[in-house]
């Protein structure tokens, strides 16, 4: 990038973060499974995901950031006495939580900024 003068701009990123980097991510999941005797077996599980903060672009802009958030997902599995056939159905995000997965700035063209996508997950 070129300043007015048309000599180079220096930025120190010294301090930066690294985009898509968040300082913490966690996850915790449970599973019982109970036997169903001539049925087979019914395994139900949840999960807990949390991610931290993170920067979605290079230049570490406050617009383009994603605050820490967690995901409740589900899942229950039927198996054959025979453990020959299995069939599963879950859930994702159970609260609902809407969250970004990436973001786009594109100040240097007309300061157009079109800074989030976000995604929500059911039962994929």
């Amino acid at each position: 990038m070129r300043g007015t003068t048309g000599k180079p701009v220096v930025r120190d990123r010294s301090g930066d973060e690294p985009p898509f980097a968040p300082n913490w991510t966690s996850r915790l999941g449970a599973s019982y499974l109970f036997g169903l005797g001539d049925l087979g077996s019914l395994t139900l599980a949840a999960d807990w995901q949390y991610r931290g903060e993170a920067w979605l672009s290079v230049d570490n802009r406050a617009v383009l950031t994603q605050d820490a958030f967690s995901v409740f997902n589900a899942l229950a599995t039927w198996q054959s006495p025979s453990q020959t056939w299995r069939a599963s159905a879950g859930l994702r995000n159970l609260t609902d939580e809407v969250y970004k997965t990436d973001a786009q700035e594109f100040s240097s063209v007309g300061n157009i900024q079109t800074p989030t996508t976000a995604i929500r997950a059911h039962g994929s």
